[in-house]
């Protein structure tokens, strides 16, 4: 036998939302990268780099080769005792680093600068602005960690964060720096013979 379902038959149904948890996506995440960082963002650039989004992608790699071996600078906000301070100049609602600030500053005044005069000026930039910060200059910088088991690694550094208060939109609104914090990957952490499941442990660093 047949049912032939006319114009006037009504069909029921019911729809149940499938979503995943931002929690269960960040858990999972962070068991891959081994990484404790809270924002989904830092977990996809670690995992896929510049592949992982079109909004993470700041320089096209079609116009520009990667950087090699001694070819990068380091900048930083200030020395390792210090604190690197946020700033608002003038914009509501959002905050800017004063070192971030000061850099930019001092190279739409006068283009052409040498690394080290761009570092001295912007030191004399937040001087006159009452920041109690210095700036610094690093080349191939690599720092030794070693844990309090006495093992220690090599690490090269390749990000310095200089944000206390945490990051705007154009940065994923990411939460504030802790100070003193090594985020070290993996290979770091089976050098120092430490357990990744850790999370966080505490130990100590010098200039390598």
């Amino acid at each position: 036998m047949l049912e032939m379902a006319g114009p006037t038959s009504k069909t029921s149904y019911t729809l149940t939302k499938k979503t995943i948890p931002y929690d269960s996506i960040l858990e999972h995440l962070s068991s891959l990268t081994k990484s404790i960082a809270t924002d989904i963002g830092t977990h996809m650039l670690e995992l896929f780099g510049s592949d992982a989004s079109l909004t993470f992608q700041t320089v096209s790699r079609a116009l520009l080769r990667a950087i090699g071996l001694d070819e990068g600078i380091l900048l930083s906000g200030c020395q390792a005792d210090e604190t690197s301070a946020d700033m608002n100049p003038g914009v509501v609602g959002k905050a800017y680093g004063a070192f971030n600030n000061a850099v930019e500053t001092v190279v739409r005044e006068e283009g052409g600068l040498s690394n080290k005069e761009v570092v001295v000026r912007t030191r004399k930039v937040l001087q006159d602005q009452r920041f109690d910060q210095h700036p610094c200059l690093y080349c191939r910088k690599t720092i030794r960690i070693t844990a309090r088991n006495d093992r220690s690694a090599v690490a090269k550094v390749v990000d310095e964060c200089d944000s206390t208060q945490g990051c705007d939109e154009e940065h994923a609104n990411q939460l504030p720096c802790k100070t003193n914090i090594v985020n070290a990957s993996e290979t770091v952490w089976n050098d120092l013979g430490l357990n990744t499941d850790d999370g966080e442990v505490a130990i100590t660093w010098t200039m390598a």
